[in-house]
């Protein structure tokens, strides 16, 4: 294996494995949660949010910045669960990029197919 053919098996391997990553964090997204204003105004009304501490309000809030939306709202987030799926996928591509820089030709060859079915499985 020459060396233009053992930058372009790396090249797919790395490739490969932020595609799956991408995959990963994309089913692992958590949406944020947003209230509209009339939303927030209703909850207040029907008394089912508090004030925030006094000492947390800021001079120029707007009224409705004054209660605690915290159970109802939450910004954009990778449940954890992707994190450790990651760290597999990663621990595999290393696996993978050992055998295409140091290998045998012929691991070296068939590292992408290996490659595909190993982060297959990791992620189902």
């Amino acid at each position: 294996m020459n060396e233009t053919q053992r930058k372009y098996l790396i090249s797919r391997i790395e490739e490969l494995a932020r595609q799956k990553e991408k995959a990963i964090t994309e089913k692992f997204t958590v949406p944020a949660k947003r209230l509209a204003f009339e939303e927030k105004l209703k909850m207040i009304l029907d008394k089912k949010v508090k004030l925030i501490p006094v000492a947390e309000i800021k001079y120029h809030t707007r009224f409705v910045d004054a209660y605690d939306f915290s159970k109802y709202c939450n910004d954009r987030y990778v449940d954890s669960k992707a994190a450790d799926l990651i760290k597999q996928l990663n621990q595999e591509k290393k696996k993978m990029l050992d055998v295409a820089v140091f290998g045998k030709e012929a691991d070296a060859l068939g590292a992408i197919p290996k490659f595909e079915k190993a982060i297959d499985k990791i992620f189902k």
